[in-house]
């Protein structure tokens, strides 16, 4: 998938201890343990407020993201 036209892998240096999915109507957040990556937890909502928090959160690391070199998709 990382070599599709239509596919942006970004990254970020500093993100948050929690997933979150925007999906069609409803929303996934995912806590974790951060050194294994293991979910504890997941909460899916198709609650308007939420989807609106999940839009502001997902938005506000998308400005400060930037594109992964394709050079290191391919070394990956």
């Amino acid at each position: 998938m990382l070599k599709q036209d239509n596919f942006t892998v970004l990254e970020h240096n500093e993100l948050p201890s929690y997933g979150i999915g925007l999906l069609d109507d409803r929303v996934a957040i995912s806590c974790y343990e951060q050194d294994s990556g293991t979910v504890q937890a997941m909460i899916d909502t198709d609650v308007p407020e939420v989807r609106d928090w999940a839009n502001s959160v997902y938005a506000s690391y998308r400005s400060d993201a930037r594109p992964i070199e394709s050079q290191r998709i391919r070394e990956r």
